[in-house]
């Protein structure tokens, strides 16, 4: 898997240029989001993922470590974004990781199965809510 593969597939999701000189927040996330997909499906280093978006090492880093701890945590939008790329990538890349790293595969199966726990809380308040709304009562939660 090549960055530039990578960087089209994250820009053709987001619809954004992650390459553009902005700090909106769309933007950043995209770009933190693609930092963390290079960093987990190529063997570049932070300096390489960084020049294909013109930047430096540093913002790699934080880039990757805030996609990690912030973005795919809290902002439902990247967390779909994340499994529908990170599915792509693994047919794409059609890695054998489950029995070269069976540690590092099952980690990052038990994180996508948060991943969308994470969804589904948030679809059920969403329909919890409007169910509410619509009955004017209170509904039991579990």
């Amino acid at each position: 898997m090549e960055l530039k593969q990578i960087r089209e597939l994250v820009e053709a999701e987001l619809k954004t240029d992650i390459s553009t000189k902005s700090r909106r927040r769309e933007i950043v996330y995209a770009r933190d989001l693609y930092f963390k997909l290079a960093r987990d499906y190529t063997n570049s280093s932070y300096s390489q993922i960084g020049k294909e978006v013109s930047r430096d090492h540093a913002t790699a880093m934080h880039g990757y470590k805030t996609c990690t701890d912030v973005i795919l945590k809290y902002d439902i939008k990247f967390i779909k974004s994340y499994g529908k790329l990170t599915r792509i990538l693994n047919r794409i890349t059609n890695d054998p990781l489950k029995y070269i790293q069976p540690d590092s595969y099952y980690r990052e199966k038990y994180k996508d199965l948060m991943l969308d726990h994470r969804l589904l809380i948030h679809k059920f308040r969403e329909v919890h809510s409007q169910l509410s709304k619509m009955k004017g009562l209170e509904v039991h939660r579990e």
